[in-house]
């Protein structure tokens, strides 16, 4: 949460008895992550790396509180039976599709910022996610699995410069050369 520095605060976190109907999902509504407990003990199961992989599935969630991507569908809802929230509907799915691949480029970057070592164990996590879940390679509405693994491949590299920038930016702050940390935070 302070990663995001946001002064939208910051939502509830529930662990929901296995088998539930969603993984990981925020719920605007009730302004809470809920996370199925299954997903919790796959990431436990990471051995060194169940807060890592822990932090890769909160961060993503929250990406998705703090950058409002309910907002369209939340919207759509309210005014569903005019023309103007059936066409946001139709919209869905295309912004479903940016907003996930969103939320994992910057659950991974706050994540990292945040002292977790997300990059190089997404993927590894989003295996374990589909053969825990027998998810198919296609789920509605989603990215595929294959999608969302590229989504993971090019977000690693991706964010493992802007997380080497921001390292730079620290060490810059630490050193008190604040015109090179002003620099790459502003570059960030």
């Amino acid at each position: 949460v302070n990663a995001y520095g946001s002064a939208k605060g910051k939502p509830h976190v529930v662990f929901t008895e296995k088998g539930n109907s969603y993984i990981a999902q925020y719920f605007a509504a009730e302004q809470t992550i809920k996370v199925d407990e299954k997903l919790f003990d796959i990431c436990m199961g990471m051995g060194k790396d169940s807060l890592n992989a822990l932090s890769i599935v909160l961060s993503h969630e929250l990406a998705h509180y703090y950058n409002n991507h309910n907002w369209c569908t939340d919207f759509a809802f309210a005014i569903r039976n005019t023309d103007l929230g059936k066409k946001i509907k139709s919209e869905v799915p295309k912004s479903r599709l940016e907003h996930e691949t969103s939320a994992d480029y910057y659950g991974l970057y706050n994540a990292a910022i945040a002292g977790y070592k997300p990059l190089g164990i997404d993927s590894v996590l989003l295996e374990k996610i589909y053969f825990a879940y027998h998810l198919p390679s296609f789920v509605k509405g989603y990215p595929s699995k294959a999608d969302r693994i590229h989504i993971c491949n090019e977000a690693q590299k991706e964010i493992g410069k802007l997380y080497a920038e921001f390292l730079e930016g620290d060490s810059a702050l630490i050193h008190k050369d604040y015109e090179k940390a002003i620099r790459c935070f502003e570059e960030l």
